[in-house]
This record gives C-alpha cells, sequence and structure tokens, in this order.
C-alpha cells in the first residue's frame, strides 16, 4: 500500500477514537505514520495545548519525539536521535516498550508532556502512533491509559477496514 493511501486510511480509522480521546482528556492528540520525511502527522485535533503541540496534518515531528520513541521501541534497533548517547536512547526505549507509551517532558514556564501510544497492525508491526499533548500531568496515568484504549481501537478500526477491502 501506497504512503498516501495508507495515511488516508489511518485518517479515517483514526476520526472517532481521536475524538473520544480529546473528549475524554480535553488534550490536543493526533495519528503519527512514517512518511518519506520522517513521523508525520496524519490526522489531528486541536485541544488544551494547541498552541505548543498544534500536531497539524503533515507536521513532521523531532527525531527525539515522544512517537519517535515508540516506533523505535518496537522495531528493529536504530541509531540514537540527536543529543542521545547510545546507552541513553536505548534506556529510553527500552522503558517505552515496557511501559507501551513514552511519555516526553518539556521545560518552560510549566511543565508540558508529549505521549504516544504504539499502534499494531494484526501482525503486531507498529504501523502508527496515537500522540497526546498533555494539558494536566496530575491526571498523566489515566491519559496514557486512554491513550493506550485510542490505540487499540484504531488497530482494530484498521483490521475491520482491511477485512472490508478484501471482500
Amino acid at each position: 500500500m501506497s504512503p498516501s493511501r495508507h495515511h488516508h486510511l489511518l485518517s479515517r480509522a483514526s476520526d472517532l477514537p481521536l475524538r473520544q480521546l480529546t473528549a475524554d482528556t480535553g488534550a490536543t492528540v493526533c495519528v503519527v505514520a512514517p512518511s518519506a520525511t520522517g513521523l508525520t502527522v496524519v490526522h489531528g485535533i486541536p485541544g488544551a495545548v494547541s498552541e505548543l503541540f498544534p500536531f497539524l496534518r503533515g507536521q513532521t515531528l523531532p527525531s527525539d519525539s515522544a512517537a519517535d520513541v515508540v516506533f523505535g521501541a518496537f522495531a528493529p534497533p536504530a541509531e540514537p536521535a540527536p543529543g542521545y548517547s547510545t546507552a541513553q536512547w536505548k534506556r529510553r526505549l527500552n522503558r517505552a516498550r515496557e511501559r507501551g507509551a513514552e511519555v516526553h517532558e518539556y521545560e518552560g514556564d510549566a511543565r508540558h508532556v508529549c505521549l504516544a501510544t504504539p499502534v499494531h497492525a494484526f501482525s503486531g508491526r507498529v504501523v502508527a502512533a496515537v500522540g497526546v499533548g498533555v494539558p494536566d500531568t496530575r491526571r498523566l496515568p489515566a491519559v496514557v491509559a486512554s491513550a493506550q484504549r485510542t490505540a487499540r481501537t484504531l488497530g482494530t478500526n484498521l483490521q475491520r477496514m482491511h477485512r472490508a477491502r478484501q471482500r
């Protein structure tokens, strides 16, 4: 399947789950997938922190984003992102694999967090990531759990859509 077709399918499959995630958390949310230029936002919905994490369709994420870590955690070993030693990067990937999510903290005027959870195809391969710009870090465990449910729903939606196309 071509990347643009894959992105279109992801966008369609993610619309309702992302809307539910935004309603549950108040967060800015997105789905990202690999593209020729890196990890690209396929679909995004603005929420409470959209000025910090706009998640605009077509936006390429930085190489050390939470989504990049999620993809790296479930793929063959990759080179560390700029600014990380091999050991630091391995620790970050292992932590994401163990948790089933990656939380990336940003320092500024207030504490800001972006997290990502993997979306698995029926084969088990990670095909996308659900990203969340967290508006209230006091609720972080609940937001991670909601994002993980959204990622599972998205994986199920993709499987259903694939089966429907096979008929």
